[in-house]
């Protein structure tokens, strides 16, 4: 595997990408409990969006390769 995809699903944070204060009073009142699932529960949309994307990309690719892109993006290590 040469390169992890086409990077056009892929976005950058910019400046203008600042919290928003009312979303961030929510995250203060959430408890410790809730905050660790709502993560978990992001990065699971994430790896999944990730998937699609690369299957956009990749209409050719096996499932094992695209599992293999998946798991390098979301690890950050080639094999």
């Amino acid at each position: 595997m040469d390169d992890l995809g086409d990077r056009s699903c892929d976005r950058r944070v910019s400046d203008d990408d600042r919290p928003d204060p009312e979303q961030m009073a929510i995250f203060r009142r959430m408890t410790a409990a809730e905050r660790v699932q709502l993560a978990f529960r992001l990065r699971e949309d994430a790896i999944r969006l990730r998937r699609a994307c690369l299957r956009a990309e990749h209409p050719g690719e096996s499932d094992s390769l695209i599992e293999a892109r998946v798991r390098e993006w979301t690890t950050g290590v080639r094999r």
